[in-house]
């Protein structure tokens, strides 16, 4: 949610008990994001977290693309390393059993079984470089939506956000409002204060 600056009177919508139960019950992570760094409403408290500017809800919510990168690199060659572990550990004892003069005449069928294993082992590594760049094109995209969705980036495409002064209610249909009542409009930069002539319906 985002209001931007203003009086207190403006947030009064975040402290009514619909909006809070709303948030509570939501199934979708909430951030609340008032734009009032040093108010707290009700919303605040029941959000699954809250930050002071649209801006710093973006940066909490969109981890840096690089440290997400290092997390996905580093769990992959983690698994990778493990399972090159088992194969290595398999090829171990393919050698001890290779030296034993007890299984001297099944020796033809053991190599098979190793060379089994290199193939493994070489399927391995080309499965775990497919998921790690399959999950890099997941988190690519799905940066990019996050990102769209930031309030800050829709009002610096030319949108606004405009809500009632008497309430603060975000302003969606003309039947919200009335002719002379006095609206506030958010922009990317500022905020306008107007009053409305009249209303259109479509």
């Amino acid at each position: 949610s985002d209001l931007g600056g203003g009086s207190l009177e403006d947030l009064w919508a975040f402290n009514e008990e619909v909006v809070a139960r709303a948030i509570y019950n939501s199934e979708i992570p909430v951030v609340s994001a008032v734009g009032h760094e040093i108010d707290f409403t009700i919303s605040d408290f029941v959000a699954d977290l809250r930050a002071p500017t649209p801006s710093a809800a973006a940066e909490l919510v969109v981890q840096d693309k690089n440290d997400l990168m290092q997390m996905i690199t580093t769990h992959g060659r983690k698994m990778t390393q493990s399972v090159f572990r088992g194969i290595e550990s398999g090829k171990s004892r393919i050698d001890a059993i290779l030296k034993s003069h007890a299984l001297h005449v099944p020796g033809n069928l053991i190599r098979e079984y190793r060379f089994r294993l290199d193939d493994t082992e070489q399927s391995v590594r080309r499965f775990s470089a497919y998921r790690l760049e399959g999950n890099r094109l997941r988190l690519s995209r799905i940066q990019a939506r996050l990102l769209a969705l930031n309030p800050e980036g829709i009002l610096k495409r030319g949108y606004s956000i405009t809500t009632r002064m008497r309430d603060g209610q975000v302003v969606t249909r003309s039947d919200q409002v009335t002719a002379g009542e006095d609206l506030k409009i958010r922009l990317a930069s500022g905020s306008i204060q107007s009053t409305v002539n009249a209303t259109e319906e479509e």
